[in-house]
């Protein structure tokens, strides 16, 4: 029942897209990007009915956790990719009409979550709120018709995280933190910061001794590593999302034959025109 419930709802999310959207034609294409989209959502349902997961309410995920006596810290070199906001939607967030095309809005918000998501010490919950939080302010600073499609988007992602699991994020803390001995964290720390700065800021690395003093827990050093490389974004690996790839070529693709449908169809007219006037 969810699957098809979702399915409907991903159906009329998408054709309330293009007939908001001032000027445009609702073309066959459209009905491609509904489906799509439906069956990307199933997908993910089924997924997620396997893991149990809480439709709709936020996914509690515990940190992770090294044995007694030791505490995680972030390995150098730091990892962290992205696909924008299409890594945690399954591709659904590229698929949306308003994205097609153009730069999202929301793009930053959702490189900020993944950076989170991937940074050792951080707890998913608290990385989606603030994602939530960033987006509210993304939205509520752009023009009328963009702001309603941008909070539809919010809304959107707030479903899909409601059905996410801690998998994904359970493998980036394990890909992304090791643990040591308590005695030896605060070096690590250190060296960490240090290494950080040396490639993507070597005039500041004298900052790192003194910022590793004020992170001296592993919640505190998670927070500290996701501003600096929302700071230096060259941190982040962005990967071109295949889906959104796609479709835009989809996109392309039926505006081009439409366009040629019209000229033709001009063409036609035009001719029955003439011959029209030479009988006469």
């Amino acid at each position: 029942s969810y699957s098809i419930f979702l399915d409907i709802q991903a159906v009329n999310t998408i054709f309330k897209y293009r007939l908001k959207t001032p000027n445009t034609m609702i073309h066959t294409q459209n009905l491609l990007i509904a489906l799509f989209a439906a069956l990307s959502i199933s997908i993910v349902v089924v997924e997620a009915q396997f893991d149990n997961a809480n439709f709709g309410q936020p996914k509690i995920c515990p940190p992770f956790k090294c044995s007694k006596d030791q505490e995680p810290v972030p390995k150098w070199p730091y990892k962290v990719k992205s696909m924008g906001c299409a890594s945690s939607s399954g591709g659904m967030m590229a698929l949306q009409p308003s994205k097609m095309g153009g730069k999202d809005p929301l793009e930053d918000c959702c490189h900020a979550k993944q950076v989170c998501l991937q940074t050792c010490g951080s707890v998913k919950h608290l990385c989606q709120a603030d994602f939530m939080k960033c987006g509210e302010r993304t939205c509520a600073s752009l023009p009328s018709q963009e702001s309603e499609d941008c909070t539809r988007t919010i809304e959107l992602q707030k479903m899909l995280s409601g059905m996410d699991t801690c998998n994904e994020y359970d493998g980036y803390q394990r890909q992304n933190c090791k643990c040591v001995s308590k005695e030896r964290a605060p070096k690590e720390r250190v060296q960490f910061l240090t290494r950080f700065y040396e490639k993507y800021n070597a005039v500041d690395v004298s900052k790192a001794k003194k910022l590793a003093a004020k992170a001296d827990t592993v919640r505190k050093m998670s927070t500290l590593v996701v501003k600096l490389v929302q700071k230096y974004p060259g941190a982040i690996k962005i990967i071109e999302d295949p889906n959104k790839a796609m479709m835009d070529k989809l996109m392309r693709d039926a505006d081009q034959k439409k366009d040629d449908g019209d000229d033709e169809a001009e063409e036609d007219e035009s001719t029955a025109e003439d011959m029209g006037t030479e009988e006469l």
